[in-house]
């Protein structure tokens, strides 16, 4: 064990249990001695470190419940934990339920996240996901005529489920099995489970689906996963 991280064990093991078990049990637990030394580097006492520490402990819980996988986050999830979650919070202390507690910890989170592209940057400019959507926005444009704000919600949706399918590997939509359409779908309703999102998140689908029909997949099984 390298010092650095026998410093930073031996500081989560000073935090109370539950956030230690919510911290190591977590899709962030691989990203917790990066998270440590932003901190670290930013000259922040060891009382500020414990209370960022402790803030996103419980956003760990929540992602753990929600079956959330790193590479999905964004801020509107982060706005989702913030302004739903904690709102309606039942989670046993030491969680705290004050949003104005956790918003700057899980801006340092989202910061550490993506210089270590296990998190997306908020627009970026190549790759083949953002290629696709670029495409699959041209498509929703020019051949459907669809409004400014329905392309950005569409185009939202379908980078979550690109994101989850494939982040980090080649974007070959034969790939994107009914199963994996299901389970995604399952994690967005778990998150955001409104009968306007789930219709939100159908209807981008199904054009997303459309579209690659015209590319020349086969989306049936997709379809009848979708509905």
């Amino acid at each position: 064990m390298t010092p650095l991280l026998e410093i930073i064990m031996s500081f989560i093991a000073s935090l109370p249990a539950g956030s230690q078990t919510w911290l190591l049990n977590s899709p962030l637990a691989p990203h917790l001695d990066a998270f440590a030394a932003h901190l670290t580097d930013g000259g922040y006492s060891a009382q500020t470190t414990r209370n960022h520490f402790l803030g996103v402990a419980h956003f760990a819980r929540w992602m753990t419940q929600c079956a959330l996988p790193v590479s999905l986050l964004d801020e509107q999830l982060l706005q989702q934990f913030l302004a739903v979650h904690l709102s309606h919070c039942s989670c046993p202390p030491p969680a705290v339920s004050d949003p104005s507690k956790h918003r700057s910890s899980l801006g340092h989170l989202m910061v550490v996240l993506r210089k270590c592209g296990a998190v997306a940057e908020v627009s970026p400019a190549v790759g083949p996901i953002p290629d696709e959507l670029h495409r699959f926005d041209e498509y929703m444009l020019n051949a459907r005529g669809t409004s400014e704000g329905t392309r950005r919600g569409c185009l939202r949706w379908v980078q979550r489920l690109l994101l989850y399918k494939f982040a980090g590997e080649e974007l070959m939509f034969a790939k994107l099995q009914p199963e994996d359409l299901r389970k995604f779908i399952a994690i967005q309703l778990d998150l955001l489970g409104s009968v306007s999102n789930a219709m939100s998140l159908a209807s981008a689908l199904r054009t997303y689906f459309r579209y690659r029909t015209i590319c020349g997949d086969s989306v049936h099984g997709l379809l009848v996963s979708n509905k």
